[in-house]
């Protein structure tokens, strides 16, 4: 008796074909968001826009045919997709907590004189700092799973703000998957902006469309990110820049927490810069002021904080 069907180790062309298909997916994903990291965050791109929208197409082409191949870190995961009914609450397990305002060089002065007393003993003779730019945009707060983007909220009372994922996945300096060794759960804060360049020629464009210009790059950040439409976001040059953690990496001080996270692939920024003593913050402080005017993003100030973690 002749037995038909499958001997032990033999495949159909349809498990082959599927097996192609999911190699295949897996490479066009890693390239296509190595290129887009390139593109958007280092701005040093390696393939021109027709290269890269073949390689989308057919990945697109691709996942369509194999659905239960498409990863979730997919840069066609990106793309708008339907409507949400409502913005759900989005808790913070660590509070997204406010800064204190200092408006002299006496301001900051006194602030390291509570610091020196809060240390007590501990107080190094000289105290580190990193002083960076501080964005003039809405607080967002990431939150990763084994390095894939799961979750994204607003600061909101800085205990419980509002879910926004489905708008910061069409955010392109956005990693939906984090390069390197990452941690099961992380949460990177930072700031969602309009880089200027686009927010002039979004409102180009409403205006051509017969519709109202906004009137600054923050407020129309803020309610882009609340649209309950995702295509409407899709549409908008948003950027998102990370400057700080809310739980999942163990860095000595603030400095190396912030090379870490862009080498994780998050977008930093590029005037932060590490102080020895006041004086250098202060001077750290008048350089930003300096170059404010020809920054391509809009800043209300910089932002001081003590670099060792520890203290």
């Amino acid at each position: 008796m002749v037995q038909q069907g499958l001997g032990f180790g033999q495949h159909s062309k349809e498990d082959v074909d599927a097996s192609a298909a999911k190699d295949r997916i897996d490479v066009l994903v890693d390239q296509l968001n190595h290129h887009n990291h390139l593109y958007h965050v280092l701005d040093a791109p390696e393939i021109d826009d027709r290269a890269y929208d073949l390689l989308f197409r057919e990945l697109d082409e691709l996942e369509e045919k194999h659905p239960d191949f498409r990863r979730a870190d997919s840069p066609t995961q990106r793309v708008g997709g339907a409507p949400v009914d409502g913005l759900e609450k989005f808790p913070h397990r660590v509070p997204m907590l406010s800064l204190a305002n200092a408006f002299d060089a006496q301001d900051l002065i006194d602030f390291e004189q509570r610091i020196r007393k809060g240390l007590g003993d501990a107080v190094p003779s000289v105290l580190q700092y990193v002083v960076e730019p501080k964005f003039d945009g809405l607080a967002m707060e990431l939150i990763y799973e084994d390095g894939v983007l799961v979750g994204a909220g607003t600061r909101g009372d800085g205990q419980v703000g509002e879910n926004v994922l489905h708008n910061m996945k069409t955010v392109r300096t956005i990693p939906l998957h984090l390069a390197g060794a990452v941690p099961g759960h992380l949460s990177v804060r930072g700031e969602v902006i309009f880089d200027l360049a686009g927010f002039e020629k979004m409102n180009e464009t409403r205006l051509a469309r017969g519709e109202a210009a906004f009137k600054n790059p923050r407020n129309a950040a803020a309610g882009t990110v609340r649209q309950l439409d995702p295509t409407v976001a899709q549409e908008r040059p948003l950027q998102f820049f990370a400057h700080s953690i809310g739980e999942g990496l163990n860095a000595e001080s603030h400095f190396a927490l912030i090379e870490t996270l862009a080498n994780l692939g998050f977008q930093t920024a590029s005037l932060t810069r590490l102080c020895a003593g006041m004086d250098e913050v202060i001077e750290a402080i008048g350089a930003i002021g300096a170059a404010r005017n020809g920054l391509s993003y809009e800043i209300d100030g910089a932002v001081v904080k003590i670099n060792d973690n520890a203290h």
